[in-house]
């Protein structure tokens, strides 16, 4: 479903559809159009869809005229986090009024005093919580009270006299015990928690490394705060991995397809600039031997090879090393991980130095005598890709490395800014080894 200019959305269709997909069909209209499209749809699908909107664009339909009322009313069919999200995107005197209004104003105030990207500022405090000392039956009642807000992937929280967390028993398990049993007797002791403060990534990946239907949220003491679902957790790994793939691109983190074309050239323009100085450095290099290329021409042209190859290599190690940063891979194996690295790119550089070897041949046996001095040249070039890919594997194993020590988006790292420096390091090592053993 999409809107374009010939064809308005058809708002009866919409009306029936997951809010999703509504998201998805909003997000081509023009920004002014999207709340009289959203006045017209069933309010859980509207807030739904509001919420579900791409995070720079839905920033920009919040900041558009709207009705703060209607606003209001769709903040009361969310649950706590995603009418905490809202909030914390509309401009700050309108997100105070419209706090003091809520029904559940002091949860979405709590969750709001979180940062946005840690698990405190995710989580929904909306729970499902018994004591340990409560039965089956009791714990039956509670939940057909609450039946309104029971999921069939969630589980029960159970707490002690002083709301500490002790485990959680699962609806089947309710089902299944018997009815004079106490939850004490059944519940699962110690499931794996976070803080408010930990990184909403970091518990995201902790939600798909236990493969959990919730993750719970503790304060010091141990007193369950709130718990961070398995599509929260989607939700953050989707942003994060957006976000990674955009820096690594050379773009900013916060571009959307929707933004204007002065902000898209914002965003990219800078890491041009990136390029285009590692490009003029690589020519100062290349400029520094131009004696060298004056007795032997030839090596200009494979010029290219060194700078393609090294540029490749260090992108290679370097979306490795984010990509264990991020899963938590690289937390205890630094340094096997580098050797590990270090001895592919041998490897791959003995593979293409072959490869290469085998160009030569050809090209002798075709037009003898068309590479002047070709085994030396060979050689040389062999000499050299080793070198470069050593090199370059080691500069994109490393720079995320240090950034992540530096509290720096280790994605940054890749794409442009270590292609360029691969480039232009990879290009000295070149004309060196060939100083050494072509000249």
């Amino acid at each position: 479903m999409s809107a374009t200019e010939d064809r308005p959305l058809d708002i009866a269709t919409l009306a029936d559809a997951k809010p999703g997909d509504i998201a998805m069909a909003l997000r081509d209209l023009d920004v002014d159009a999207v709340w009289p499209c959203l006045a017209q749809l069933p309010a859980e699908k509207a807030a739904l869809a509001l919420h579900r909107l791409e995070h720079d664009f839905r920033s920009r339909v919040l900041a558009a005229e709207h009705d703060p009322v209607f606003l209001k009313y769709l903040l009361e069919v969310l649950d706590t986090d995603e009418a905490a999200d809202l909030i914390a995107a509309l401009p700050r005197a309108e997100g105070d009024s419209l706090l003091e209004g809520l029904s559940r104003s002091e949860e979405v105030e709590q969750l709001l005093s979180y940062p946005a990207d840690s698990a405190g500022g995710i989580m929904d405090t909306h729970l499902l919580v018994a004591a340990l000392s409560d039965s089956v039956v009791e714990a039956s009642s509670y939940l057909r009270r609450h039946a309104a807000e029971v999921d069939q992937n969630h589980d029960l929280w159970v707490v002690d006299d002083e709301g500490r967390l002790a485990g959680y028993v699962s609806l089947a398990q309710l089902l299944m015990a018997p009815q004079s049993a106490l939850l004490e007797e059944l519940a699962e002791r110690d499931p794996p928690s976070v803080s408010p403060d930990t990184d909403q990534e970091q518990a995201a990946h902790m939600v798909e490394r236990y493969d959990l239907n919730q993750l719970p949220v503790v304060d010091e003491q141990g007193r369950l705060l709130g718990q961070i679902t398995s599509e929260d957790a989607i939700s953050v790994l989707k942003q994060e991995s957006t976000e990674d793939l955009q820096r690594m691109s050379g773009l900013s983190a916060d571009v959307s397809r929707g933004d204007s074309t002065l902000r898209m050239v914002y965003s990219r323009l800078p890491w041009l600039a990136v390029g285009m100085v590692g490009s003029v450095l690589g020519a100062a290099v290349i400029m520094e031997f131009e004696e060298a290329l004056e007795q032997a021409a030839i090596l200009a042209a494979f010029i290219p090879l060194i700078a393609a190859t090294a540029g490749s290599a260090g992108i290679q190690s370097s979306t490795v090393t984010v990509q264990g940063i991020a899963t938590g891979v690289l937390s205890d194996r630094v340094l096997s991980r580098l050797l590990r690295e270090f001895r592919v790119a041998l490897l791959n550089g003995l593979a293409i130095s072959l490869m290469l070897g085998l160009f030569f041949l050809g090209v002798e046996l075709i037009a003898p005598g068309r590479l002047d001095a070709g085994l030396r040249l060979f050689i040389t070039l062999g000499t050299s890709l080793l070198g470069v890919l050593a090199i370059a594997t080691l500069i994109g194993a490393t720079m995320p490395l240090l950034l992540h020590r530096l509290d720096i988006d280790p994605a940054v790292s890749t794409g442009p800014f270590i292609t360029v420096s691969a480039d232009v390091i990879g290009i000295l090592f070149y004309f060196m080894v060939a100083d050494l053993l072509y000249l």
